[in-house]
């Protein structure tokens, strides 16, 4: 069974609640993605699923980051780390998301979506995607 994954509930920044935020061993500044390789494919895509929700109502509630999220969470996510072989690489990311983000917190908020699952629900199905089961 993998770890669970858990909301950061007394971290000062609310990106930094965020259940995929967090300290990832070997490296000295957080990880936007600091999500276990576990579940298979299946699996993953629930996981998946389920923490993209969180993001979006995060988006909805609190708006873009200074700088933007997105990109960094894409680049963590992909594995795009901080060396000269993937400067470039990891600046496109972080340059294209952090142009979406903003836009698509502003449309969240105008839509008056309500997410049929709260965030305990979904931080319940993205570890049982860890854990295999989709």
């Amino acid at each position: 069974m993998v770890n669970k994954i858990k909301f950061h509930h007394k971290k000062e920044l609310p990106l930094h609640r965020l259940p995929f935020v967090g300290k990832v061993k070997g490296r000295h500044c957080l990880s936007f993605w600091d999500i276990p390789d576990a579940g298979g494919y299946a699996g993953g895509n629930t996981t998946g699923a389920a923490l993209a929700v969180i993001y979006l109502r995060h988006l909805q509630e609190h708006g873009a980051s200074v700088g933007g999220s997105l990109g960094s969470i894409t680049a963590d996510m992909a594995g795009v780390g901080f060396s000269d072989e993937f400067d470039s690489r990891r600046g496109q990311i972080i340059g294209f998301f952090s142009t979406i983000e903003p836009i698509l917190a502003e449309l969240l908020k105008r839509s008056g979506i309500e997410f049929k699952l709260d965030n305990d629900q979904l931080l319940q199905r993205a570890n049982k995607g860890l854990n295999g089961y989709w």
